[in-house]
């Protein structure tokens, strides 16, 4: 599908649908006619102002791609297709808009023309226009800079069958890997940036959330291994891409479920080295807290991946946790990844992450363990 979008010469998008039956087209306001005092008939049309800051910023606000006069742009798959996508047509509710790799222009001339002065109308520099230019010119850094900007839009947009979140996806990471700079690529990460980019966090207060206290699940079946932020439905947040982590990256098993290197898998599981101590949840106050035991007064903030968390409050004092030190964070504590034991007892899955005191690892030896 990727390539169908790629090399269409022009796509036609029903941005305004609620639905596939929709169709591209919708009634217009119409025109209203008044006497002038010189009693000419003169015809206007009074319409409420359109929002054009989806079409001019590079990363426009929640409300303006996820208003509802512009359902489409709130869904995953065409997140995808509209990044790849030449020259776009746009039906919205007010108006057609032509969109392109360089520029965009509309009906009632706020975009793309010299109606209005470009200092107080900025032209269009919105995603798509820097994601094409960073795939043309752009180094590696530059594209993971993209990459982690095209994670952060893709998990807030919904989609109907969870198991298509990396098919979804999967054109894209070809592009950004385009001449191989990126190299090797597991469930929605880069191998040269793996370790880094396991600190990303399930972003709860995002604006981009409708429901607060509904804001992230996990999909059953899987989607992504829970070490991937694919793993969850909803905002998340990049954090480390600068941080000198502490683990090391033993072994990767990745098998592939058919011939497209980015799309499903079978297998993916990480071995990774590092310190990990054993840790308890509690729940105080509705918020989850990491302690060390119930002996010790010293409480970690817990930041999990699903909200509401996925193991039941009533049975987080019979779980086993551990946290696996990740690297120093500005405020001069450990960053962690939250682990529990897989259903098979021998292996570890991600629940959250977690910033705890320097001392915690004091003459903790360090050991391998595989996260699936």
């Amino acid at each position: 599908m990727g390539h169908i979008y790629g090399n269409a010469h022009v796509v036609i998008g029903a941005t305004h649908a609620p639905n596939d039956s929709a169709g591209i087209y919708t009634d217009r306001k119409n025109k209203v006619a008044y006497l002038e005092n010189r009693g000419k008939r003169v015809p206007i049309l009074v319409r409420e102002k359109i929002r054009h800051d989806v079409w001019q910023n590079d990363e426009p606000s929640w409300q303006a791609w996820n208003d509802q006069s512009m359902p489409l742009f709130g869904r995953a798959w065409a997140f995808q297709e509209r990044l790849l996508a030449r020259r776009i047509i746009h039906y919205t509710q007010e108006e057609i808009v032509w969109e392109c790799r360089s520029d965009s222009w509309c009906e009632c001339g706020r975009l793309g023309t010299d109606r209005y002065p470009r200092e107080r109308f900025p032209q269009s520099n919105n995603f798509k226009t820097r994601y094409a230019q960073v795939i043309k010119y752009g180094s590696d850094m530059d594209r993971f800079g993209l990459w982690l900007s095209v994670i952060d839009q893709y998990q807030a947009r919904g989609i109907t069958h969870p198991k298509d979140r990396l098919p979804a996806l999967s054109a894209i990471a070809e592009q950004v890997n385009r001449d191989d700079l990126m190299g090797l690529y597991v469930a929605g990460m880069w191998v040269d940036w793996l370790v880094g980019s396991l600190l990303w966090r399930a972003d709860a207060n995002s604006s981009k959330v409708a429901k607060k206290d509904e804001s992230h699940k996990r999909p059953n079946p899987s989607s992504a291994p829970t070490w991937s932020w694919l793993s969850v439905e909803g905002p998340i947040s990049t954090w480390g891409r600068n941080s000198q982590s502490d683990i090391k990256l033993v072994n990767i098993e990745y098998t592939l479920a058919g011939d497209n290197i980015y799309g499903p898998y079978n297998t993916a599981k990480l071995e990774l080295e590092g310190q990990m101590i054993g840790v308890m949840i509690h729940a105080m106050a509705s918020q989850l807290y990491i302690v060390r035991s119930c002996q010790s007064p010293e409480k970690a903030h817990f930041l999990p991946d699903t909200n509401p968390f996925e193991i039941n409050p009533n049975k987080l004092i019979e779980t086993e946790f551990y946290a696996l030190k990740h690297s120093r964070s500005p405020s001069v504590l450990w960053n962690c990844l939250i682990l529990t034991v897989s259903a098979g007892g021998k292996e570890f899955r991600r629940v959250g992450i977690a910033e705890v005191g320097l001392g915690w690892f004091s003459d903790v030896s360090r050991k391998r363990i595989t996260i699936v």
